[in-house]
């Protein structure tokens, strides 16, 4: 056989056996299905009650697209946030791949079932997987010991709070604080900040139980006798009723059901507050409760401004 001829029957020999080229590095295997890794997976995640209450729904599509509810600054445990409502987006990369990878190596697929033991400070969760015809959900009762799905629990958290950069209906809070001889007045700001109007419910003339509640604490620590320290609540004050339902009378605050236009603020001025004789490790920390219309039913919403030291 002549040498070329040879040489063309070799090269196409090892082209048909996958040698001629190699897989780039950056080709992940499939689980099943068409497509990549993103158009494969649908999870949904829910977390509710414990203490302090958490109130959380992560839903994140096929084409990687994410919605988070956050209902209240301690629904996601790796950080307290002081912004809630709804967050929608492309998902973030580092997270994306960080769940894929994590599917990859453990086939949560086949765990569907209820997991969990009594902890009534741990809030009630529930996890539901679907990829390539295969389906499981899992029901977390308050505390889990099982390193697999508490990994991947924390993947689920790591990408709500990143999506906490995405607003689309939501509010955010903050505090400052005034020195005026020797009391500390606290001003409480609750901002819009979604791509959206935000529908809300502050305050409800006829049903005075909705009226929106704010509040201040002022937190250090507290010598016992021995000389033992504990964290203590050194001072605190709250935003009159009276206040809100006046603001609401006045228009400076909206009245009965209704949306909160972007970049909408509303101030809340408490009562002041006497200060620590020490205050060089005392903090102070806000907080407004609210509600959401859920057809005839109300879903409570708090939001926790960051801490701040006195002024």
């Amino acid at each position: 056989m002549p040498m070329t001829l040879a040489l063309i029957l070799l090269t196409a020999m090892l082209m048909s056996n996958g040698c001629g080229a190699s897989r780039p590095a950056s080709a992940q295997p499939f689980l099943g299905g068409s497509g990549t890794m993103a158009e494969q997976f649908e999870i949904t995640y829910r977390v509710r009650d414990g203490r302090p209450p958490a109130d959380l729904d992560l839903h994140l599509s096929p084409d990687g697209q994410a919605e988070v509810y956050v209902g209240t600054s301690t629904s996601i445990p790796l950080a307290s946030v002081n912004r809630v409502g709804t967050f929608s987006g492309q998902a973030p990369v580092a997270e994306l791949d960080a769940l894929y990878a994590y599917l990859r190596e453990h086939d949560l697929l086949a765990r569907g079932a209820s997991y969990g033991q009594l902890s009534p400070s741990t809030p009630n969760r529930f996890l539901e997987i679907r990829a390539g015809g295969r389906e499981a959900q899992l029901k977390l009762t308050e505390m889990t010991t099982d390193p697999e799905i508490d990994g991947f629990e924390e993947l689920l958290q790591s990408l709500a709070l990143a999506m906490t950069s995405q607003p689309t209906r939501a509010v955010e809070a903050s505090l400052e604080l005034r020195d005026a001889d020797g009391q500390i007045v606290p001003t409480i700001e609750l901002r819009s900040i979604g791509s959206e109007p935000m529908t809300a419910l502050l305050a409800d003339p006829a049903q005075p139980v909705f009226t929106l509640y704010a509040q201040v604490e002022l937190r250090g620590t507290k010598i016992l006798p021995g000389g033992i320290s504990i964290p203590a609540v050194l001072g605190n004050a709250a935003f009159p009723p009276e206040a809100v339902q006046a603001m609401a009378e006045s228009g400076e605050l909206p009245s009965g059901i209704t949306e909160l236009p972007p970049d909408a603020i509303y101030r809340f001025e408490l009562p002041p507050i006497t200060a620590p004789q020490d205050s060089s490790s005392v903090t102070a920390t806000g907080s407004l409760d609210f509600w959401l219309p859920e057809g005839k039913a109300r879903r409570g919403i708090t939001v926790i401004t960051p801490e701040m030291p006195l002024p």
